[in-house]
This record gives C-alpha cells, sequence and structure tokens, in this order.
C-alpha cells in the first residue's frame, strides 16, 4: 500500500492540470472554474456546496437537489469567482462522468464521525482523481466539524489523522466545516478563490511544470456566527480564554486566519 501512495504522489504531483477547466469569461469579468465534490454517501457533500453557494447555514428544510445546487461565487482581491459543482454519485458512472467533466479542482469530503469515508477517499478514490483528473488540486475536508464540541459516544476522526492523509495526497488544503452551524465555510471559500486565481495566473504565464505547494491547515474555533470579519476580528483581539480553550483541546498553536492556518504558509505565498 505504501508503494501505490508513492505512485499516486508521483503521477499526481507532475502531471499539469488540464487548464480548460478553468477560463476567464470577459464579458462578466469573472473567473470560472469547474470543481468536482467527491465521496462516499451521506458524508454532508450536497449541503456543503448548498451552504458554500448560499453563504447561509443548511437547514433540514433546505433543499439539496444535485441538479439545482448552486454555483459557488465570490469576490476576491484577484477579481469575481464563480465555481461550478459537481457532487459525485458513487456507483453511476462516476470516473466516467469525472472524465467528461475535467474538474480544475477537487474537494474530498468525509465525515469525522466515519472513519470509513476518510479511509475510502485515500485508498479508492485518490487513485480515481490521479487517473482521470491528473494534476488537479485537492482540498480534504472534515464535515460535520460541530460534533466535536458534543458530547458523542461514538468515536469521531482525530484531527492529526486526517492532516496525514492529506500531507500523503498531496492535499493543498486541509480543513474541517459545518453546513448545519456555517462553520468553517467563508473560510473554505475563500481558499478556493486563492487556489484559483493562482492556477490561473500560473496558466498565463505559459509554465507547463505543475505548481509546488505545501498542505495548508485551517483548524477554526467553532461558531454559530455567520458573519466571517467578526470571527477573524475574534481571533485577533487573541483573548486568554480562548488560548485556554486551545490549551486544554490539545492544540499547540492558535489559528491564525489572516496567515492562512496553523503554522503552514497561506497557498497565495507558497
Amino acid at each position: 500500500m505504501n508503494a501505490l501512495r508513492r505512485l499516486f504522489r508521483r503521477i499526481h504531483r507532475r502531471k499539469a492540470i488540464d487548464l480548460s477547466a478553468i477560463k476567464f469569461n470577459e464579458q462578466s469579468e469573472t473567473l470560472e472554474v469547474k470543481l468536482a465534490v467527491v465521496g462516499m454517501s451521506q458524508v454532508g457533500k450536497s449541503s456543503l456546496v448548498w451552504s458554500c453557494g448560499n453563504r447561509a447555514p443548511w437547514t433540514e428544510i433546505s433543499p439539496l437537489d444535485d441538479n439545482t445546487l448552486p454555483n459557488i461565487t465570490t469576490t476576491t482581491t484577484h477579481g469575481n469567482l464563480s465555481m461550478v459543482p459537481w457532487v459525485s454519485h458513487p456507483y453511476i458512472g462516476e470516473s466516467r462522468t469525472l472524465a467528461f467533466f475535467q474538474p480544475g479542482i477537487v474537494v474530498f469530503p468525509f465525515a469525522i464521525d466515519n472513519s470509513d469515508s476518510l479511509e475510502v477517499i485515500e485508498e479508492q478514490l485518490a487513485f480515481k482523481i490521479a487517473h482521470f483528473c491528473p494534476g488537479a488540486p485537492i482540498i480534504l475536508v472534515g464535515c460535520k466539524s460541530d460534533l466535536r464540541s458534543q458530547k458523542e459516544s461514538r468515536p469521531l476522526v482525530e484531527t492529526q489523522t486526517a492532516i496525514g492523509v492529506a500531507e500523503r495526497l498531496g492535499a493543498w488544503v486541509y480543513t474541517e466545516c459545518s453546513s448545519r452551524h456555517y462553520i468553517g465555510i467563508e473560510q473554505l471559500v475563500e481558499y478556493l478563490g486563492t487556489i484559483a486565481w493562482k492556477l490561473y495566473e500560473h496558466s498565463k504565464s505559459g509554465r507547463s511544470q505543475p505548481l509546488s505547494h505545501k498542505t495548508t491547515i485551517i483548524l477554526t474555533e467553532e461558531t454559530k456566527k455567520p458573519d466571517h470579519r467578526e470571527f477573524v476580528d475574534a481571533f485577533t483581539r487573541k483573548s486568554s480564554s480562548f488560548r485556554a480553550k486551545l490549551k486544554v483541546a490539545g492544540r499547540r498553536s492558535v489559528p491564525n486566519l489572516r496567515g492562512g492556518g496553523v503554522g503552514t504558509p497561506n497557498p497565495g505565498s507558497a
């Protein structure tokens, strides 16, 4: 299995992305990117896309028709961005659809209360992406992160375990989100925008080699506030109570949302 992982890294990292998945619409002055969301059933793929697209917490009554999921739009420092999502359906022509869709960015969601969903990504789905979407940036997302603050009887995937998988896959970002409580959604969209524009600028430079990067880790304090700016300001105050909570949780350093994660570089500066 270790040999297969090394083979995956060689194949996926050395091949340049198909830049037809990323194009600039001059009429609307918007960068358009194809985004594939690939994972097991019932891990939160559709609700994640819904929450990112609507910029709102997902509820039980929110429509989750995969045929009408919203595009994810945002405005970055580089300009406007529109991401067209495609959500995988296991065992229903997934591989063939991936081959035709040719995404520019791949998001691997897994449920933190289902270790099998993380294992399937590393042992099966990652190899499909390496074959059908070589070079596409990978983002690993732990869904249902609100469960970490609840007293659950079932075991949860350890954060360090997921980070290890992200590093072995060569993921650009590892983060944890909750669509139900709107935790980490804004940060995920911001990083998607940063990566998309970085790929576009790289394509304009005419370089043939793939972009180099390191895995950026985004761990956020759980909050139900949908206002991301208030969220960032709460971190910058560096309150003693917040540091105490992190110490109890066993984290070694305070997440720096302005700098792009915990002790790791921002994708935009790599």
